[in-house]
């Protein structure tokens, strides 16, 4: 188990919560949303890269089953100048 694994089953013990709602994020929506780099780094991937395939696997299968990608996967991007790093106009 990686260090930041550990970090997380830590705040998970403490807490009483999973992993995932310790990283779950709310839009001004109050819609929940992850962020894949928190995502694949408790789930064990030590490159963004190879996630990054995950991701795109899970896409197809939405697709297959119907479902409309783009609602269900949307690109976030890090932007330092906004409160929360997140460009909500990216969400």
């Amino acid at each position: 188990m990686s260090k930041a694994q550990r970090s997380h089953s830590l705040v998970v013990q403490n807490t009483s919560i999973s992993v995932f709602e310790a990283i779950k994020h709310v839009d001004e929506n109050g819609e929940d949303y992850w962020l894949a780099r928190e995502l694949a780094k408790i789930l064990g991937y030590q490159r963004w890269e190879n996630f990054a395939e995950v991701i795109e696997e899970a896409k197809e299968v939405c697709r297959l089953n119907g479902g409309i990608v783009e609602a269900v996967f949307r690109a976030i991007t890090k932007n330092p100048t906004r409160k929360g790093g997140l460009s909500a106009e990216q969400r």
